[in-house]
């Protein structure tokens, strides 16, 4: 893990030198990454897999894993990473991605875009603390009555300050790179079992996603930097 790990900062230090990755506006969130086994149902673990765990999976629950990312939002790259077992919420695991992020980026990152799954005082706390504005909408049990905040409706339409509207619309990014290690880097139709070996896979992944972007600016063509398939055909 520790040597991939060292390709994936290196591809990042490379792209951060032609500026396509530039680290100002950065998208954090958490993807549920299906267990290659069955569930025990006694222990409620893997039959094969004891290490990974039930957890969110869109509206309903399953066995596997949660895949924290941040992202370059304009870039739509991965900047940094954290595997846990899938009973681990975004929140908790928040605090250690954070740092993560900004080891790639110890200056530079203006605002931390994420969904209101991370709406807490002592991370946004933590956020601005580092110099980071938290583009995080309140939860409408939070600071209820206050005017001038973020928020999101429930047919998730963002309310509140224009700048921080359109500076919200960025975590889409997100959203598109967990897509593209899914559907098309095969994060999720996988046949690794363990946290280590899911980690390793992953980390696989990201260094395609990342050599895909640095292949299209060597050959001079920089709107092909998301295009995976161009690359693959």
């Amino acid at each position: 893990m520790k040597r991939l790990q060292q390709i994936i900062d290196h591809i990042l230090k490379g792209l951060k030198k032609v500026k396509l990755v530039k680290g100002e506006n950065v998208a954090m969130d958490a993807s549920f990454i299906k267990a290659y086994s069955r569930i025990e149902m006694k222990t409620r673990l893997g039959c094969s897999d004891p290490d990974a765990r039930i957890g969110r999976s869109g509206k309903g629950y399953g066995l596997g894993y949660n895949l924290h990312l941040s992202v370059d939002a304009d870039a739509e790259l991965p900047v940094a990473f954290t595997v846990t077992p899938a009973n681990i919420r975004d929140i908790q695991e928040a605090p250690n991605l954070l740092k993560a992020t900004r080891r790639k980026f110890p200056r530079g990152v203006k605002h931390l875009i994420a969904d209101r799954g991370y709406s807490s005082d002592p991370f946004r706390a933590e956020v601005r603390k580092r110099r980071i504005e938290p583009i995080i909408p309140y939860r409408n049990n939070q600071r209820i009555g206050e005017s001038g905040l973020l928020r999101i409706d429930r047919h998730f339409k963002p309310h509140g300050p224009a700048r921080m509207k359109s500076l919200y619309k960025k975590r889409s990014a997100i959203e598109r790179v967990f897509s593209r290690l899914k559907e098309q880097l095969s994060l999720k139709n996988h046949k690794v079992r363990g946290l280590i070996n899911i980690t390793l896979h992953i980390q696989l992944c990201l260094i395609a996603m990342l050599l895909n972007a640095q292949a299209a600016i060597n050959a001079n063509k920089p709107w092909k930097t998301l295009s995976i398939t161009y690359y693959a055909t």
